[in-house]
Protein backbone atom coordinates (compact mmCIF):
# COMPACT_ATOMS: atom_id res chain seq x y z
CA UNK A 1 0.00 0.00 0.00
CA UNK A 2 3.02 2.70 0.94
CA UNK A 3 4.30 1.44 -2.38
CA UNK A 4 1.73 2.65 -3.94
CA UNK A 5 0.67 5.84 -2.51
CA UNK A 6 4.57 6.61 -3.43
CA UNK A 7 4.11 5.69 -6.16
CA UNK A 8 0.95 8.04 -6.79
CA UNK A 9 2.94 10.88 -5.91
CA UNK A 10 5.59 10.85 -7.63
CA UNK A 11 3.07 10.71 -10.67
CA UNK A 12 1.30 13.59 -9.72
CA UNK A 13 3.88 15.69 -8.76
CA UNK A 14 4.99 14.64 -12.20
CA UNK A 15 2.24 16.19 -14.04
CA UNK A 16 2.30 19.31 -11.96
CA UNK A 17 5.38 20.34 -13.35
CA UNK A 18 4.58 19.36 -17.11
CA UNK A 19 1.66 21.84 -16.29
CA UNK A 20 3.84 24.13 -15.10
CA UNK A 21 6.39 23.72 -17.81
CA UNK A 22 4.08 23.58 -20.37
CA UNK A 23 2.38 27.36 -19.14
CA UNK A 24 5.89 28.69 -18.81
CA UNK A 25 6.20 28.18 -22.59
CA UNK A 26 3.18 28.69 -23.90
CA UNK A 27 3.58 32.39 -23.70
CA UNK A 28 0.48 35.09 -23.77
CA UNK A 29 -1.22 36.68 -26.99
CA UNK A 30 -2.93 39.61 -26.35
CA UNK A 31 -6.79 39.75 -26.79
CA UNK A 32 -8.88 42.94 -28.12
CA UNK A 33 -11.82 44.35 -26.11
CA UNK A 34 -14.52 43.04 -28.52
CA UNK A 35 -13.08 39.13 -28.16
CA UNK A 36 -13.39 39.70 -24.27
CA UNK A 37 -16.81 37.32 -24.74
CA UNK A 38 -14.07 34.08 -26.34
CA UNK A 39 -11.62 34.45 -22.99
CA UNK A 40 -13.60 31.87 -20.79
CA UNK A 41 -13.53 29.51 -24.01
CA UNK A 42 -9.77 30.40 -24.79
CA UNK A 43 -9.13 29.40 -21.05
CA UNK A 44 -11.34 26.12 -20.86
CA UNK A 45 -9.94 24.73 -23.91
CA UNK A 46 -6.30 25.15 -22.74
CA UNK A 47 -7.11 23.85 -19.73
CA UNK A 48 -8.27 20.77 -20.92
CA UNK A 49 -5.20 20.65 -23.25
CA UNK A 50 -2.44 21.25 -20.57
CA UNK A 51 -4.22 18.00 -18.13
CA UNK A 52 -4.41 15.68 -21.03
CA UNK A 53 -1.24 16.72 -21.78
CA UNK A 54 -0.53 16.40 -18.11
CA UNK A 55 -2.11 12.68 -17.98
CA UNK A 56 -0.78 11.53 -20.65
CA UNK A 57 3.16 12.50 -19.69
CA UNK A 58 2.27 10.90 -16.03
CA UNK A 59 0.86 8.09 -17.99
CA UNK A 60 4.09 7.61 -19.90
CA UNK A 61 6.55 8.05 -17.16
CA UNK A 62 4.15 5.28 -15.02
CA UNK A 63 4.71 3.17 -18.05
CA UNK A 64 8.35 3.32 -17.87
CA UNK A 65 9.11 3.33 -14.63
CA UNK A 66 6.85 -0.11 -14.27
CA UNK A 67 9.12 -1.56 -17.35
CA UNK A 68 12.39 -0.71 -15.75
CA UNK A 69 11.43 -1.97 -12.22
CA UNK A 70 9.16 -4.99 -11.35
CA UNK A 71 8.90 -4.74 -8.07
CA UNK A 72 6.64 -1.05 -8.21
CA UNK A 73 4.33 -2.86 -11.42
CA UNK A 74 1.59 -3.95 -8.61
CA UNK A 75 -1.71 -3.26 -9.93
CA UNK A 76 -4.10 -1.38 -7.80
CA UNK A 77 -7.91 -1.69 -7.69
CA UNK A 78 -7.71 2.24 -6.95
CA UNK A 79 -5.49 3.47 -10.10
CA UNK A 80 -8.44 4.25 -12.74
CA UNK A 81 -10.00 6.72 -9.87
CA UNK A 82 -6.40 8.18 -9.32
CA UNK A 83 -5.98 8.88 -12.81
CA UNK A 84 -9.64 10.25 -12.67
CA UNK A 85 -8.82 12.22 -10.06
CA UNK A 86 -5.44 13.30 -11.44
CA UNK A 87 -7.01 14.54 -14.50
CA UNK A 88 -9.68 16.99 -12.52
CA UNK A 89 -6.56 18.19 -10.65
CA UNK A 90 -4.37 19.11 -13.18
CA UNK A 91 -7.10 20.51 -15.26
CA UNK A 92 -8.59 22.52 -12.35
CA UNK A 93 -4.24 23.43 -11.71
CA UNK A 94 -4.02 24.65 -15.35
CA UNK A 95 -7.31 26.42 -15.58
CA UNK A 96 -6.59 28.49 -12.79
CA UNK A 97 -2.90 29.14 -14.19
CA UNK A 98 -4.43 30.40 -17.69
CA UNK A 99 -7.37 32.32 -15.36
CA UNK A 100 -4.45 34.10 -13.81
CA UNK A 101 -2.54 34.36 -17.03
CA UNK A 102 -4.95 36.12 -19.26
CA UNK A 103 -6.44 38.43 -16.87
Amino acid sequence: MISILSGWLIETTIGILVIGILSFFVGKKPISQKKVEELEFLIRIKAITFSWIGLMMTLAFSAFGNFFDSELSNYSRWDPIFYIGLSLILYMISYFINKRKYS
